[in-house]
């Protein structure tokens, strides 16, 4: 037997089998990546294109007023964010804007998140209390909603009907990817998704 220095090294077969799937692993979660942005800078046109309307009707200087829900930014996605991209595209453009954010209890994302992301693209925003918001629909401070969605169903007239905005005609616009089978689907109603629920214990406190 040759001596151990002289022994020619062995390859690790499955080593390089292992590198490959880490190496194919990452090109695909890039790619992903790069078609998120790409479709949520698609929702902040088509977002920015209703806030420049109603933009049109406002006074010199004077700001259109949006209210949003939870945190769909940058944070949640990749680069825009969804419910935020238009928010972001028209701050760009030079829209005058103010958003209205919801604190959105029990787990603050609103006050956490939101808040932050805004702060950082300095977009003029005041934090408010959840149940603030039908106060300020009700004295027309707010010109459109905008939210984004986790899971959709086809009829969601139930939701928009017992909202304050509903009722004030103000515009409501669902910020969302294109729905796949797991998220939208014609059997689905409102009672049938469920809701990720937090255990008090890690709620966190004000």
């Amino acid at each position: 037997m040759a001596p151990l220095e002289h022994r020619r090294p062995v390859r690790d077969e499955h080593a390089l089998d292992r590198q490959r799937m880490v190496l194919g692993f990452a090109r695909h979660r890039h790619a992903e990546a790069d078609e998120d942005v790409e479709i949520n800078r698609g929702i902040g046109r088509n977002g920015l294109a209703i806030i420049e309307k109603i933009a049109a009707t406002k006074k010199s200087g004077e700001p259109v007023n949006l209210l949003t829900h939870c945190n769909a930014g940058w944070l949640a996605t990749v680069d825009w964010g969804t419910a935020l991209a238009p928010i972001y595209q028209a701050h760009n453009a030079g829209i005058p804007i103010h958003v209205w954010v919801d604190e959105t209890r029990p787990r603050n994302q609103g006050a956490a998140l939101t808040c932050w992301e805004l702060a950082q693209h300095g977009v003029p925003h005041t934090l408010i209390a959840d149940n603030a918001a039908g106060l300020l629909l009700r004295r027309a401070q707010v010109d459109i909603v905008l939210v984004g969605a986790d899971r959709v169903v086809l009829s969601p007239t139930a939701y928009v009907a017992d909202s304050g905005a509903s009722r004030v005609t103000v515009p409501v616009v669902m910020s969302m990817t294109s729905p796949g089978p797991a998220r939208i689907g014609s059997s689905l109603s409102p009672t049938s998704i469920e809701i990720n629920r937090a255990p008090p214990a890690v709620s966190p406190t004000r």
